[in-house]
């Protein structure tokens, strides 16, 4: 009885290698994405004698889409407690920049929760989603497709005529 050596389809070839390459491309990449993300912090804008620790700037609060949404069993309530108490206070945000028409120059956008031009994301943020974003003195910045991190002074006006009762008047985003 004779054996035969018997070699594999071209197919299972090309499926291997695509295999093997997945699975180095995650490695690797999760090894150059945390180095990405440290090297962005250390390049991160130093304003004053902040200094910035992880994410949050020191002396800036986390604020989260979650502590600005209503209460679902007080309907009565449009604004929670917990957005009113950031009042006025120095936060830290991340969300991303709803679509716009210019894409460079801005100096005010809108900071969502979920990417708009994301197929699988919810389409229209509520207005408690949305916060209106003025950046400080002279900045601007280009349209912004991934998350961002701002940081700024919050606001809360129920009765803005916009319909976004949040505003940030942010002194820097990263």
């Amino acid at each position: 009885m004779k054996r035969y050596l018997v070699w594999p389809t071209p197919a299972y070839v090309v499926f291997l290698i695509a295999l093997v390459a997945f699975f180095l491309g995650s490695m690797f990449g999760a090894v150059i994405k945390e180095h990405s993300l440290h090297k962005q912090q250390s390049e991160a804008p130093q304003h004053s004698t902040e200094a910035i620790t992880g994410d949050i700037p020191v002396g800036y609060h986390r604020v989260t889409y979650s502590m600005l949404q209503p209460d679902s069993k007080k309907p009565a309530e449009l604004i929670p407690q917990s957005a009113l108490v950031m009042q006025d206070k120095k936060v830290f945000i991340e969300g991303y920049m709803q679509p716009r028409r210019q894409q460079t120059g801005i100096k005010e956008f809108v900071l969502c929760p979920a990417n708009a031009a994301c197929p699988f994301c919810p389409p229209d943020p509520k207005s408690t989603e949305m916060i209106r974003v003025r950046l400080q003195g002279d900045q601007k910045t280009p349209y912004i497709t991934h998350i961002i991190r701002v940081v700024g002074r919050f606001r809360v006006d129920p009765d803005d005529p916009s319909g976004i009762p949040y505003g940030l008047d942010a002194e820097y985003l990263r």
